[in-house]
């Protein structure tokens, strides 16, 4: 599959395969008609770069050894700006997002899937840093991987 990308007067060229992504890059500003061939990159794509859907981080972090902000202020800061992160992500995937006390539920019923529910919790005290994801497919728990199916 070839994708084609304008950017500032640059054109890509890219070449998707499952394993990587062959590229070829022409720079048509400065070097009219001389194209930088780029080899390929090894390494698996998430699919965010696919269709521009970029995954918070929160999702999947370890916030165990994480420090919380100095100061009430930096906290609620920090918590409003990791669930706004969550519910713009599960908006953008086509939930119905609502707030609850500490965080973000997503609803969505799929046409394969079924009842998709997402409850993403996120709040910092003064010592500890918590993070709470739970999604479920009709009504059976599952994990990441399923969120990951819906931009694949």
């Amino acid at each position: 599959m070839k994708t084609k990308k304008e950017l500032e007067g640059l054109g890509f060229v890219f070449t998707q395969t499952s394993g990587g992504v062959y590229s070829v890059m022409n720079l048509n500003r400065d070097y009219k008609d001389h194209a930088l061939k780029i080899e390929t990159l090894r390494r698996r794509i998430s699919k965010n770069f696919k269709f521009g859907i970029q995954e918070p981080s929160i999702l999947t972090a370890k916030v165990y050894w994480w420090k919380p902000g100095p100061n009430a202020s930096s906290r609620r800061h920090n918590e409003t700006r990791r669930r706004s992160e969550v519910e713009k992500f599960l908006q953008v995937l086509g939930f119905k997002t609502s707030s609850i006390i500490n965080g973000i539920m997503g609803e969505m019923d799929h046409s394969m899937l079924g009842r998709i529910l997402v409850h993403f919790e996120y709040f910092e005290s003064c010592k500890s840093v918590y993070r709470y994801l739970s999604i479920t497919v009709n009504g059976k728990t599952s994990n990441i991987e399923l969120l990951r199916k819906l931009y694949l």
